[in-house]
């Protein structure tokens, strides 16, 4: 019986250390700091159709001359994004963000006055969105779920860059956190969906709230 009780305090021991090891992970306190960066995917937008058209003579007729039409489309894109963020409580985050990519422009020009072929024009954007969010985490262990909400501003640049657009951004989603192991220090991998609302930019004059679906997948360090 005493032989067996230091071995029976042993296996206790490696137990304890076990159930240690897969326990939770304590959830973040205020002061945390948090950043993030990974690939951002958006959904592609429709910019409308619109005509090109001359005002006839007077003598010829009231209704203007339709020279071609086009149908404007932004692509749907990959870029890059970083945030840093900041804990003011244990489950509520106030993150600052920056995303930039270069979407696709396309153009295609129909029902040529003239008859010419119909033919399809593109260009690239450069593309900066700033952006702050409140992040509300739910639950304290390894995977938490959270949900945000926020706005931003929106800057496109094209005409190779000398031709500046901008205009301001909504967005609301939410996500999933999976940190690795430790309670500070800490690395883990961010999921995330959201929709953004964007109004102005590249959007031939029309200034209408666009809704851009966009998904995100990164590396996650906390300390």
């Amino acid at each position: 019986m005493r032989r067996a009780a230091p071995a029976a305090a042993f296996i206790l021991l490696l137990v304890a250390s076990a159930a240690a090891a897969q326990a939770p992970a304590a959830a973040p306190a205020s002061g945390s700091w948090q950043i993030d960066g990974g690939i951002i995917w958006s959904g592609g937008v429709d910019l409308g159709t619109r005509a090109a058209e001359l005002t006839r003579n007077p003598d010829v007729g009231g209704d203007p001359l339709q020279l071609f039409s086009t149908e404007n489309r932004i692509g749907s894109l990959a870029g890059v994004g970083a945030r840093v963020g900041v804990y003011v409580a244990p489950r509520v985050s106030i993150e600052g963000g920056l995303q930039f990519s270069r979407p696709e422009v396309r153009t295609r020009v129909t029902d040529d006055f003239e008859g010419a072929t119909d033919l399809t024009a593109t260009e690239r954007l450069t593309q900066y969105l700033i952006d702050a969010s409140a992040v509300y985490h739910f639950g304290s262990g390894r995977t938490r779920p959270y949900a945000l909400g926020g706005a931003g501003y929106l800057r496109q640049l094209h005409s190779g860059d000398h031709i500046v657009e901008d205009g301001p951004e909504f967005h609301a989603g939410g996500g999933v956190q999976y940190w690795f192991a430790g309670v500070r220090n800490r690395l883990g991998v961010r999921f995330e969906a959201r929709v953004s609302f964007q109004r102005g930019g590249f959007d031939f004059g029309e200034n209408k709230m666009r809704t851009i679906p966009q998904a995100s997948a990164g590396l996650a360090y906390m300390f």
